[in-house]
């Protein structure tokens, strides 16, 4: 178990004044517990990849993140997170979710990544008015529903190595570009939006 301590990370950053630190990268440190964040007022871009956490708890109070990185680590939730209304980056890919609840109230989001995690339904995004980048790769999504009706700001949606039964839902994202459905069935239907798409300017790959 390790415990982030607010002594090292000013040590680090060579100063005694926590409300002048506004980045921090704490990647590959076996972290634990951040909840010493919670001093760091000010903070605005942060990268906790490649640690140990199970709860983002200790980041209720870190409201002025605008940035924030939580690639592989332990979440099976991301309870605490709801309060981050400025995050316009949130990148919690390759963790063990099942939900996407906790990020709805996100609604300066403009790239959502989730990748490689467990999710099998999305929650309604109609909040999220300039999202633009979402990326849901890898999980076990079958259907998207009503999810992306009214989010027309998104350009890229990546849902490869999903486990889709159909990509109709798409049809209300008007502003789309690039769509990536790498291992997905495509059926006669699926040819037909895909053909208006096409015509619509948009780069299909499956990468």
């Amino acid at each position: 178990m390790t415990v982030l301590s607010s002594k090292r990370v000013l040590e680090d950053n060579h100063t005694c004044d926590p409300s002048a630190i506004t980045a921090l990268t704490l990647t590959h440190k076996a972290l634990t517990d951040v909840s010493c964040l919670s001093e760091f007022k000010n903070l605005e871009r942060l990268d906790l990849s490649a640690n140990n956490l199970t709860s983002l708890e200790g980041l209720r109070s870190s409201v002025n993140l605008k940035w924030l990185s939580v690639v592989k680590n332990k979440f099976q939730s991301l309870k605490g997170i709801e309060g981050l209304t400025k995050l316009t980056v949130l990148n919690a890919g390759k963790n063990k979710r099942n939900s996407m609840d906790e990020i709805r109230s996100l609604i300066s989001l403009r790239a959502l990544i989730l990748n490689d995690n467990e999710i099998v339904t999305l929650c309604p995004l109609d909040q999220m008015k300039e999202l633009n980048t979402l990326v849901l790769s890898r999980n076990r999504i079958s259907k998207i529903g009503g999810s992306l009706n009214k989010v027309k700001s998104i350009t890229k949606l990546s849902l490869s190595n999903c486990q889709l039964q159909s990509i109709d839902s798409f049809k209300s994202c008007t502003e789309l570009k690039e769509l990536r459905l790498a291992h997905y069935d495509i059926k006669v239907a699926d040819v037909v939006l895909l053909s208006s798409f096409i015509m619509s300017r948009m780069d299909i790959s499956g990468r």
